[in-house]
């Protein structure tokens, strides 16, 4: 079998030239803003390195699709049953760690039931248009249980 491919991230923009230097139009040196580009740089990067599924791949039913409009899907099923089963401690967390841990525990439980985070974008290749899969980075699955949770308890509020 041949190794996954890595698709390596883009290289940073280059940065733009000023045009005019009155305080105004400077950027902030705060350190906030500086933690924030540093943080957006970083989500960037990070969000590049993904491992593409083989040609004939189609997600079990134990795989959480990561893209909108697979709420059917059983893997996604059963995905937010584990989150609703992971409510209390979700409230139960009272700091960013302790819910990024949480997060990874939920992350290491469908993967370590035979399924994966995944998602798809089409491409077109000379036998015509394709759904290429590939597997989403720890970061990314992070962000796709927060908003899980995010979601799951906006919605049990609505309906109290």
């Amino acid at each position: 079998t041949s190794s996954p491919l890595i698709i390596p991230p883009p290289p940073p923009p280059a940065p733009a030239p000023a045009t005019n230097t009155t305080p105004s139009s400077r950027v902030s040196n705060s350190p906030q803003s500086k933690r924030k580009m540093h943080h957006t740089e970083e989500q960037h990067y990070v969000k590049q390195r993904v491992e593409l599924l083989p040609r004939d791949f189609v997600p079990s039913n134990y795989d959480v699709i990561c893209s909108t409009g697979n709420e059917n899907h059983v893997g996604n099923r059963r995905f937010h049953l584990t989150i609703m089963m992971h409510h209390k401690g979700y409230n139960r967390a009272n700091t960013k760690i302790e819910k990024a841990l949480l997060f990874r525990s939920i992350m290491e439980t469908i993967r370590n039931s035979n399924g994966d985070f995944v998602d798809c974008y089409q491409i077109q290749d000379k036998r015509g248009i394709r759904m290429q899969w590939y597997r989403v980075n720890n970061f990314m699955a992070q962000e796709v249980i927060a908003h899980s949770f995010h979601e799951s308890l906006n919605s049990h509020k609505r309906w109290k």
